[in-house]
């Protein structure tokens, strides 16, 4: 079980004590429980609690968190949808690409720049070479 302390601290007002438990969650040995205890406590949280569980969605990508995190981009603080949005970077997914596209005329001009960005950076990793057709330009 994720020690609860290391969830409890994503909250503490120092962010010396939220960096590092960023950084134990994300290195933690059961991935799969630390994305479930963080993607329950997405409907809870506020605040940088929620802010710093969403850090770690993103930098864990792993990809039964999508579906949370696309229902995040709900939320009403515009904060809260654009850490989204960057969390939601790191995910290769047409169905992550899809959600933003689907907010893009819904947000004002600071969000849709931020999923602009992030659609720019989708679009690079998974589109055709321009000079060769048959390669992506996914890294290796």
């Amino acid at each position: 079980m994720v020690k609860h302390e290391m969830i409890i601290a994503l909250a503490s007002p120092d962010i010396v004590v939220q960096r590092a438990a960023c950084e134990a969650l994300i290195a933690h040995d059961n991935r799969v429980e630390v994305v479930s205890e963080l993607t329950q406590l997405l409907s809870t949280a506020a605040g940088t609690q929620l802010l710093n569980a969403i850090k770690v969605l993103g930098e864990l990508a792993d990809a039964s968190s999508v579906d949370v995190l696309i229902a995040t981009l709900e939320h009403p603080d515009k904060i809260v949808r654009m850490k989204t949005i960057r969390a939601l970077d790191r995910f290769n997914s047409p169905k992550v690409t899809d959600a933003l596209l689907r907010r893009l005329d819904l947000e004002d001009a600071m969000v849709q720049l931020t999923i602009i960005d992030c659609l720019n950076c989708c679009l690079l990793y998974t589109s055709p070479s321009p000079r060769d057709r048959t390669r992506s330009r996914m890294p290796s």
